[in-house]
C-alpha cells in the first residue's frame, strides 16, 4: 500500500479552513470573555454595544471599563456565567495554543476581528447603519505613530497654498458663523464662484479649483435662485467647476459621511468644500465636546489626506458669537464671525471679524451685500465708502481734491466749484479730523489730508 502524503497547511491556512469553527458556539460571549482574559485585546477591538444581545450589556460595559477586578467579582456573583467563563476560555486556550505562543496577538485579533464583525452583520437591524459602516472602515493594526525629529521638521518643504487669500489656507477647516439673514450663505456662495473662475473675492486672491458645495437647508429650487442672481452681474462659474449635494442625508458623526465625502473629493479633484450647515450633517447636541470631536476629527481627516479646504456654514449664538461647544473653535484653522452691521437702501453692510486664525493673523472685513430683482452683488466695504456714506456729497469732494496733495483754499474752489465760505466751514467743523492746516512760505496757507485722511481713502481710486 501507498502512504497517502498530506499537504502541510501553515497555521495561518488551518485557521482559515477552520473558519468559524474555531469559535465555539456561544460567539458573543467568547467574545467578552476572551477580551476580558486578555484586556489589550478589548483596546484594539473596541466592539459596538448594540452588536451584542442586551442581557449581554452588563458584562460589556465591565469589559470595555478595562476594571478586571471589578468584572470576575460579577462573574463570581453569577455562578452559571462564571463556569461558562471557564468552559469558554480554557477550551479555547488549550485547544489553539499556537496563537498565545506568538511575539504579538495579530492573528488572534484577526480572527476575533472577523467574529466581530460577523456579529455586526447577524445584529445589523439594531445597530446605526454608520457604526455597522465605521467597523467595516476599521482596520486592526497596532498605533504607531510616526515621529520626527526637530531635524526632520526644519527639512521639511512646506507647500501650505490659499484657496482664500488669507482666510481659507488649502487643507484647512474653516467655520463661517452667523445669524439668519446677515447674508452668510450668499457670501459663501459667492466665495464659491470666484474660487470656481479664479477671479478675486471681494478683492481677496483665490486659488482656482473645483468646489464642492454639501446642502442641507436649501434645495435645488433654492439653490438655483440663489446662483442665478449670484451670476447676473459676474462670470458665470464653468458648468463642471462647481458641483452640488443637496439633501444627500450627509452625517459626519459616523464613519460613513466622511468617507464618502473623502471619495467625491478625489473623484472630482475638489479644492474647496462648503457645507450648509454644519447642524445639519451631525447627530447630538452641538454644545457637547463629546458629539462634535468625532464629526470635526474626520473632516479634518480629510483635509489632511486630500489637500482639500473644507467650510463649515454655522449659526451664531445670541452674544453674537459661534454656536455650540468651544471644541468647535479648537478643532478650526480659522473661525469667522460675520454680524449684520445695517441695513443699506438695496441690501446689509456685514462686518467679518476673525475669532481665530492659526498660525497667522488676518484683519476684520466688511462687505457690502446688494440685492434687486434680478441679481446679487458683493463687494468690500472700505473705509472709504464708508466715509463716503457719512459724509456730504460737497464734504467728500473736498477731500478727494486733497488726496492729490496739498492745497491753498483757491485750488480747492476751482477743484470742487465750492464757493470759498462753505470750503472754509466744512473744513473747520465736518473734516476738521481729517484735514491739516499747514503754514507755508509767505504767510500762505495750505490744506491736506492728516494721517487719518490717508488712511480714510488709502483705497480710493
Amino acid at each position: 500500500m501507498t502512504d497517502e502524503k498530506e499537504n502541510p497547511l501553515t497555521e495561518r491556512e488551518k485557521n482559515k479552513k477552520l473558519g468559524t469553527n474555531i469559535i465555539p458556539q456561544s460567539e458573543e460571549k467568547t467574545l467578552l470573555f476572551l477580551m476580558l482574559a486578555l484586556p489589550e485585546l478589548a483596546r484594539t477591538l473596541r466592539p459596538c454595544r448594540k452588536a451584542f444581545s442586551p442581557s449581554l450589556y452588563p458584562l460589556y460595559d465591565m469589559v470595555i471599563g478595562g476594571d478586571q477586578e471589578k468584572s470576575f467579582a460579577y462573574l463570581t456573583n453569577n455562578d452559571a456565567l462564571l463556569n461558562e467563563y471557564l468552559t469558554i476560555t480554557n477550551g479555547f486556550f488549550e485547544t489553539h495554543p499556537e496563537l498565545f505562543r506568538r511575539s504579538d496577538d495579530s492573528e488572534l485579533i484577526r480572527i476575533l476581528a472577523a467574529l466581530q464583525r460577523k456579529i455586526v452583520i447577524e445584529n445589523r437591524d439594531r445597530i446605526d447603519p454608520s457604526d455597522v459602516a465605521a467597523e467595516f472602515a476599521r482596520t486592526y493594526t497596532e498605533f504607531a505613530p510616526v515621529v520626527l525629529s526637530l531635524g526632520d521638521i526644519r527639512r521639511h518643504k512646506a507647500t501650505t497654498k490659499y484657496v482664500v487669500n488669507p482666510y481659507i489656507p488649502g487643507a484647512s477647516l474653516v467655520i463661517l458663523a452667523g445669524d439668519g439673514g446677515t447674508g452668510k450663505t450668499y457670501i459663501a456662495f459667492e466665495m464659491a464662484r470666484a474660487v470656481a473662475t479664479g477671479e478675486r473675492f471681494a478683492g481677496l486672491e483665490t486659488t482656482q479649483g473645483n468646489v464642492l458645495i454639501i446642502d442641507e437647508e436649501t434645495g435645488m429650487d433654492g439653490l438655483k435662485k440663489r446662483f442665478s442672481r449670484i451670476e447676473y452681474y459676474r462670470e458665470p462659474a464653468p458648468e463642471d467647476a462647481i458641483f452640488y449635494c443637496s439633501y444627500a442625508g450627509f452625517n459626519f458623526s459616523g464613519a460613513e459621511g466622511p468617507a464618502a465625502l473623502k471619495r467625491i473629493v478625489q473623484e472630482k479633484n475638489i479644492s474647496l468644500v462648503i457645507i450648509d450647515a454644519l447642524v445639519d450633517v451631525m447627530t447630538g447636541d452641538e454644545n457637547s465636546a463629546q458629539d462634535v470631536n468625532p464629526v470635526m476629527r474626520g473632516l479634518r481627516e480629510i483635509t489632511a489626506a486630500t489637500g482639500t479646504a473644507i467650510l463649515l456654514i454655522h449659526h451664531s449664538n445670541k452674544s453674537g458669537g459661534y454656536r455650540g461647544s468651544t471644541a468647535l473653535k479648537g478643532a478650526v484653522d480659522t473661525l469667522l464671525i460675520a454680524t449684520q452691521e445695517k441695513l443699506t437702501n438695496d441690501g446689509v453692510l456685514v462686518h467679518l471679524a476673525v475669532d481665530k486664525m492659526r498660525d497667522a493673523r488676518a484683519t476684520t472685513m466688511d462687505f457690502a451685500l446688494a440685492w434687486n430683482k434680478d441679481g446679487f452683488t458683493l463687494n468690500p466695504y472700505r473705509p472709504a465708502d464708508r466715509l463716503r456714506d457719512t459724509l456730504k456729497e460737497d464734504e467728500y469732494s473736498i477731500l478727494l481734491a486733497l488726496k492729490a496733495g496739498r492745497k491753498k483754499i483757491d485750488e480747492l474752489i476751482l477743484d470742487t466749484g465750492l464757493s470759498k465760505s462753505v470750503i472754509h466751514a466744512r473744513l473747520r467743523y465736518r473734516l476738521a479730523p481729517f484735514v491739516s492746516k499747514i503754514q507755508g512760505p509767505g504767510n500762505v496757507f495750505f490744506y491736506a489730508l492728516n494721517d487719518d485722511g490717508e488712511d480714510a481713502l488709502s483705497d480710493e481710486n
